[in-house]
Order: structure tokens, then sequence, then C-alpha cells
């Protein structure tokens, strides 16, 4: 069975091509334009993976984060980001993302890490 794969980043091309590239592999795919539309959506339904943007207005990855762990404490997110500051990627992945993936990436980056933890 085809593992459910959520996206939540602000930015439409990225979810976008995320969301092709995903499809295009064989995941079903569900995006979202924001961290509340995200926790909307996930809590409408069952993920496996969410692939979730840190600089988002109104709410940021980490808040997002949280808030979706408080749903599922199991839950498995990669953090996606441009962000380069290593200290804060690190408290980051401390607080129990399964995975970081630096913005830009390549198609076989995503399905690498996707494929790393599904």
């Amino acid at each position: 069975m085809s593992k459910k794969i959520l996206i939540i980043d602000d930015d439409v091309n990225i979810r976008e091509a995320i969301e092709f590239m995903l499809l295009d592999k064989g995941y079903i795919v569900s995006a979202a334009a924001s961290g509340a539309e995200g926790l909307q959506l996930y809590t409408d339904e069952a993920f496996d993976i969410v692939l979730l943007d840190y600089d988002m207005p109104e709410m940021t990855g980490e808040e997002c984060f949280k808030r979706l762990k408080q749903l599922n404490i199991n839950i498995c997110a990669v953090l996606i980001s441009g962000m380069t500051d290593e200290a804060k990627v690190h408290e980051l992945l401390e607080l129990g993302f399964a995975s970081y993936l630096p913005k830009p990436f390549k198609p076989s980056q995503l399905y690498d890490t996707v494929e790393g933890i599904a």
C-alpha cells in the first residue's frame, strides 16, 4: 500500500513541485498552504509522513509540529527549510523531527529522505 504524505508549505511552487514528484512515485499526497490548514487535514485524515516547511507566516513549522505532536505523539515529520543555522536545525531535530531536508533539494534527495523513513 502506498504511503500517505501531507505537505505543509506556504510556497505554492514548492508545494506543487513536491506533490508532483511524490505522486509520480506512487505516493498518496495531500497539501496544505498553512500550518492551520495542515493541522485540519491531519485531524481529518491519517498520514504516514508530514513534510513541513519551517518558515511560514502565522504559524512556524516548529509551532505546527508541536501541535501535530499533540495529536499524534508518534508523528513522522520531515523538516523542510532553507535555514542555515545548524544549531537551530539540531534543536528542531531534538524536538522529534524524523529528518531534515534542506532547500533547495533535488528530486533524488526528496525520494531518499521519504523512502528512508517510510
